[in-house]
């Protein structure tokens, strides 16, 4: 797998490219910006980007959104890294077309998870491409519920997932891409997604659909997905 590593840091830089060694990722290449990055992206396939938020000429919110604009690079991967815990600003790159984001610093074993969960993305974002949305189906240890709903929230999809764990079943209603409903065991609306989220393990399937169902969630997408996160997080540090 070709990998463009994106950062304004050498010491960064060298540092990712070690972790990528260890992970088994050898054919790596380095871009000191955006607009560098950029130029290369143009010039030859990558089957990742890995890339830091905060550099100078163009950064990679900046650099995710051009990609997205363009035909030949829309469908590449990007997984983000930033510094800053889960605010809005991750919310907003996610939605801008990243695939994934990590928070400095990180562990090889947390890079590993967070490649495998960008390159699930990737693989049914091209289900969604051949309209093969009944074909959504995966492991939540692959990708989180929370990274799992923001990809059907970008997609706007209409439809159940369908939860399964070794806690129970559950499921989550999403219309137009937001949240709408969510039940798991005794637990209805936002709790659901906390206590799914918070097990993260199961297996997920998608049933497209535009059924009638009755709303169990107020709040705004973006701000139930923070929070999942969040505590999915402090479940991982506390297990």
């Amino acid at each position: 797998m070709r990998i463009l590593a994106v950062d304004d840091s050498r010491v960064a830089r060298t540092v990712l490219r070690k972790i990528l060694g260890e992970l088994g990722y050898t054919d790596v290449t380095e871009a000191s910006d955006g607009e560098v990055a950029l130029n290369l992206l143009r010039m030859g396939r990558f089957d990742l980007v890995i890339s830091d938020w905060n550099m100078p000429a163009l950064d990679g919110l900046e650099l995710v959104r051009a990609m997205r604009g363009s035909d030949a690079l829309a469908d590449v991967p990007v997984l983000m890294v930033s510094s800053e815990a889960y605010t809005q600003r991750i919310v907003e790159v996610m939605n801008a077309g990243a695939y994934g984001y990590i928070r400095k610093p990180f562990l090889a074993s947390d890079l590993r998870a967070k490649i495998v969960e960008v390159l699930k993305k990737s693989e049914l974002r091209e289900k969604v491409d051949i309209l093969d949305s009944s074909a959504l189906a995966g492991q939540l240890d692959e990708i989180g519920l929370p990274e799992l709903i923001q990809f059907l929230t970008t997609c706007r999809m209409n439809g159940r997932l369908a939860i399964k764990t070794a806690g129970g079943d559950g499921a989550v209603e999403v219309r137009d891409g937001e949240l709408r409903a969510a039940r798991f065991g005794s637990l209805q609306g936002e709790d659901a997604v906390f206590e799914i989220a918070r097990n993260g393990a199961g297996s997920f399937r998608f049933l497209p659909g535009n059924d009638d169902i009755t709303t169990t969630i107020e709040a705004p997408t973006i701000s139930v997905l923070i929070e999942a996160m969040k505590r999915r997080d402090e479940a991982c540090r506390t297990a």
